[in-house]
């Protein structure tokens, strides 16, 4: 949200000048160049890339002078909730598909941030299930463990803070971050390591016996002459959202959140106020790499306007065994892009009750389980019924994969082009990785928003008779593939039920053609 911050300074009148460039640690006068900058330099990155977005009501026009330092593109008009929802989808490659604010009629100008890390990790983890009878394979539902001999990797900071580096293939590390002391002072010790001010002991320095938390070092016996650094953790998954506007104060909005005064005089003639502000943030840590994305959200309404509704939501916990925190940082700028904290190691699930009484299932479909379940005298029509999926379901994953995959696993395997993460900006891209995760769960842990978003997708293909075709050859196309390769195209009879259309770039295994071809309920 630094970026959006420094916009409204550049933007903004005394007091709110003086409370946002504070905020900032930056004076007023260079911040609007230096949020260009620094979201190019995340842009150029190997692992990130970086957007900003300003759209606007036809009759709240930008002041000139403000606007003309922006680069091309940046700006546009304001239309409608799913336009939002694609930009956000298509600058974070699907990691976030909804935009953090919903459009109201009082909304005049939206300003926003999007922010998307993609790494693997130069030496992998080795997975397996967390939990007990009912052990889901899921990657964000497994405990990590690797061995290797770079004991520099390991620190202890300020003598309180252990910290582990999982080091990934492009410009991005992951700093996990394990401590006695409250989150925020924890995450505070990892970043005042990366401006140089924290003491560092590296793990190869301390004595024999020694210790801090969650580390310990001891002499061994072994037949490999190298040192050893055997590390776990759980692999994790976190979803959140952020109500800017709690913390005014903290992020210098106080006076440009006033309704009744505005501070924003550069930005438009229209008298502005800073009306609501969200961030939503996901992080993805497992075996093979690291995940993350936010977007940010400023939504402007005209001042005199009677203030908007608060609302209160409700933040989920996923529980770990033990807090640890994590830095996802720019390797040569030592920049943080990604800081967040991990409380708890899993949900247990809740099985349906098949006498009658149901709660919600949270276990993955998997061999594992069905097999538990038949033990315990379920069929596998009943078994169906308790993850909605139809009874084929349950048999593919008994006789064609046997548990073997996760569903991420078996989409990938089966997926039938050489894409890059360029074209995961395609929406045929991203509704085909949700339509696959479909046929290899039956739609279970899918979230309701990606359902509804995938049956509204499979509609249009249906009504407009169209197919996906994948040809590295295609140029952008708005609204479909901003970075090119996929198409709509119309059916023809050679493309039978399949989804996508066959042509020289197309690998389709066996598997493959089990997936990517119209769900058992739409045929």
């Amino acid at each position: 949200m630094w970026p959006l911050l420094a916009l409204l300074a550049s933007a903004a009148d005394e007091p709110a000048r003086a409370e946002l460039a504070a905020a900032l640690a930056r004076p007023a006068d260079s911040a609007q160049r230096d949020a260009l900058e620094l979201l190019d330099f995340l842009r150029a990155g190997l692992s990130t890339t970086a957007a900003m977005g300003i759209w606007t009501r036809k009759d709240t026009p930008l002041h000139e002078d403000w606007a003309s330092q922006l680069p091309e593109g940046v700006v546009g008009k304001l239309t409608d909730q799913a336009a939002l929802d694609r930009w956000a989808a298509d600058e974070t490659g699907g990691l976030i598909d909804h935009f953090p604010l919903d459009i109201t009629t009082d909304t005049q100008l939206i300003i926003a941030s999007a922010l998307a890390a993609r790494v693997r990790w130069r030496t992998p983890f080795d997975g397996y299930p967390r939990g007990g009878g009912f052990a889901s394979d899921e990657a964000s539902q497994q405990w990590l463990s690797r061995t290797t001999s770079d004991l520099a990797a390991a620190a202890v900071l300020d003598a309180t803070v252990t910290r582990i580096v999982v080091e990934g293939d492009g410009d991005l590390d992951v700093h996990l971050l394990l401590g006695d002391q409250q989150p925020a002072d924890v995450l505070a010790v990892g970043l005042r390591e990366l401006s140089g001010e924290a003491r560092v002991r590296l793990a190869a320095d301390l004595d024999n016996g020694a210790d801090a938390p969650g580390l310990i070092v001891r002499l061994e016996e072994s037949s490999n002459p190298e040192d050893q650094l055997r590390l776990k953790l759980p692999s994790f998954e976190i979803h959140t959202r952020h109500d800017l506007l709690t913390l005014r104060d903290m992020f210098g909005l106080r006076s440009v959140t006033d309704p009744d005064k505005s501070h924003l005089p550069l930005l438009s003639p229209v008298p502005l106020y800073v009306a609501r502000g969200a961030q939503d943030v996901m992080a993805r840590f497992f075996a093979e790499g690291f995940e993350a994305a936010a977007v940010t959200a400023f939504d402007m309404e005209c001042t005199g306007a009677p203030p908007p509704d608060r609302y209160q939501v409700t933040a989920v916990d996923v529980a770990f065994d033990r807090p640890f925190g994590f830095l996802a940082v720019h390797r040569p700028s030592r920049l943080a892009v990604v800081a967040g904290w991990v409380s708890s190691p899993f949900q247990p699930a809740q099985v349906e009750d098949m006498g009658g009484e149901s709660s919600t299932n949270n276990t993955a479909l998997s061999k594992g389980v069905i097999e538990a379940l038949k033990s315990k005298g379920y069929n596998q029509s009943q078994i169906a019924k308790m993850f909605n999926v139809s009874r084929q379901a349950v048999s593919w994953h008994l006789k064609t994969y046997g548990g073997r995959m996760t569903p991420r696993q078996i989409v990938n395997e089966s997926w039938p082009w050489d894409t890059t993460n360029a074209h995961g900006k395609a929406v045929p891209y991203q509704r085909l990785r949700d339509h696959g995760e479909f046929m290899a769960t039956g739609g279970h842990d899918m979230s309701e928003d990606k359902l509804k978003r995938l049956r509204t997708w499979w509609r249009k293909l249906r009504v407009e008779n169209l197919v996906v075709e994948f040809d590295p050859n295609t140029p952008s196309i708005p609204g479909v593939s901003p970075c090119g390769g996929f198409a709509y195209r119309e059916r023809v009879s050679d493309d039978d039920d399949l989804l996508i259309r066959v042509n020289e770039y197309t690998r389709l295994t066996d598997e493959g053609a089990m997936i990517w071809c119209w769900p058992p309920d739409l045929i």
